[in-house]
């Protein structure tokens, strides 16, 4: 008889912690709200899956490994601006991000942020890996926001008064094209983002508020405008136009000016 002995204890405490590694990093993974996965990048069949996805689409966890699974749950409308884009990303980059829309089993519409890394062998891709973010809530915020804007935008531009918001930095927020005419400014100067210090310059240059050094007014109506007072006068255009102007202060420091053609009253 022939006899050999092997200590394998320290083969197996490493064996052990290695299994404890990947339990760690699998329990990590999927109790994230991100959706970890894997996917042979020439079939696109996903080879893993974490189980958010299921809560979060409704699909059985088997389903999502078919094959054509995640094209055929694009939304009609991404489809083919999706596929297009992760050829050619994946063609020509190892890292890419996109949004778009997934329909799930109830037959919502889940609006996903995929992070996307190529796996490559020879430089070819083998696989995809990324994670699934679900941006349904905010892109319903960013959709009704839109719509706000769109709305407020509206009502500014029928208003027969002008109109400015200035936040509390001085910087134009929101103006119409009333306030413009009004004004009587150059078209594009007024644009949203401009320093009321802007504003003050051309019209000192113009002689808009009188004789004097420019640099001085200038610096007058910026104190003004600072000290966020709510008042109310009429002026005399260079044109004959008589405007009266009311502006308010807003709580979060802000003004709103209203400007009023008051000639013929």
């Amino acid at each position: 008889m022939i006899a050999s002995i092997r200590d394998v204890i320290q083969p197996k405490k490493i064996a052990k912690a290695l299994q404890e590694t990947k339990e760690r990093y699998r329990h990590l993974l999927e109790s994230t709200s991100a959706i970890p996965w894997e996917a042979d990048a020439k079939t696109w069949v996903f080879t893993y899956i974490g189980p958010q996805a299921v809560k979060l689409l409704g699909y059985p966890l088997e389903h999502w490994l078919e094959e054509d699974f995640w094209v055929n749950h694009l939304h009609p409308e991404d489809r083919e601006w999706a596929i297009d884009y992760c050829l050619k990303s994946a063609a020509q980059r190892d890292n890419y991000e996109f949004e778009y829309r997934m329909i799930a089993a109830d037959g919502r519409s889940v609006w996903l942020h995929d992070i996307v890394n190529v796996v490559r062998q020879n430089g070819e891709p083998v696989a995809l890996r990324g994670f699934m973010i679900d941006i349904t809530e905010r892109k319903r915020a960013e959709q009704e926001i839109a719509e706000k804007s769109a709305l407020l935008e509206t009502t500014l531009e029928k208003m027969s008064h002008g109109i400015t918001v200035y936040d509390r930095n001085l910087d134009l927020l929101a103006f119409n094209e009333r306030y413009v005419d009004l004004w009587d400014y150059p078209a594009g100067f007024i644009r949203l983002g401009m320093p009321f210090e802007e504003v003050a310059r051309f019209g000192a240059q113009r002689g808009d508020y009188g004789p004097g050094d420019v640099e001085e007014l200038v610096r007058q109506r910026v104190e003004t405008r600072r000290r966020g007072e709510v008042y109310r006068y009429e002026r005399v255009m260079s044109n004959g136009t008589i405007v009266a102007i009311n502006r308010e202060a807003m709580p979060d420091g802000g003004t709103v000016k209203t400007y009023t053609d008051i000639t013929e009253r």
